[in-house]
């Protein structure tokens, strides 16, 4: 009998603690509060990476092959804009054979788990900002060739263009190598 009452006194902590991490300042995914109003991103984490929203053309230059840095470069264009409490990214890649190829991103802040950024979570290294540069420095954990790798991808900014560049440090490694850059111009 005396089990039976320890036992329910855990569940029903546990069922007051469920009910409590559902309540509107709880740690939530974007798609659970993709209703609300939007946010003013000026006041959250998100300020940071406002400055990418417009109308951007440039290029996709990423590595085909690392034994030989082989790499190649798509033209593209990009529209970047807030919508409610993330930031979407609009890719149209245009591809050798004259195909259109449509690449849909976001950018959101997670409580729990950081910056949404290039379909990961990161955790943010740096920030630096001056009157004529931003540059921002993400990393995570992720994996390079089905092995545990370091992953960085900074930005940088000067206003009318942007630089997207991902880096990876496979395990064991000591550097890290390139895998792609996107060059982003200010469209008119």
């Amino acid at each position: 009998m005396r089990y039976t009452y320890s036992f329910l006194g855990i569940l029903i902590t546990l069922l007051f603690a469920c009910k409590a991490d559902n309540a509107n300042n709880a740690r939530v995914s974007p798609d659970i509060i993709s209703t609300d109003a939007p946010l003013d991103l000026s006041k959250t984490p998100m300020k940071d990476f406002l400055f990418l929203t417009g109308s951007w053309e440039g290029e996709f230059d990423y590595l085909l092959n690392p034994a030989t840095a082989e790499t190649e470069i798509m033209p593209m264009t990009c529209k970047i804009k807030q919508d409610k409490h993330r930031i979407t990214l609009n890719y149209i890649y245009a591809a050798k054979d004259g195909r259109e190829i449509a690449d849909n991103q976001e950018i959101f802040h997670d409580k729990s788990r950081g910056i949404y950024f290039g379909g990961n979570y990161n955790a943010i290294e740096s920030i630096e900002n001056t009157s004529e540069n931003t540059t921002i420095v993400l990393s995570r954990i992720g994996s390079e060739n089905k092995k545990p790798a370091d992953v960085k991808t900074t930005i940088t900014s000067n206003g009318n263009q942007v630089k997207i560049i991902k880096e990876v440090k496979p395990e064991g490694k000591d550097e890290f190598s390139y895998r792609n850059t996107y060059t982003l111009n200010k469209s008119n």
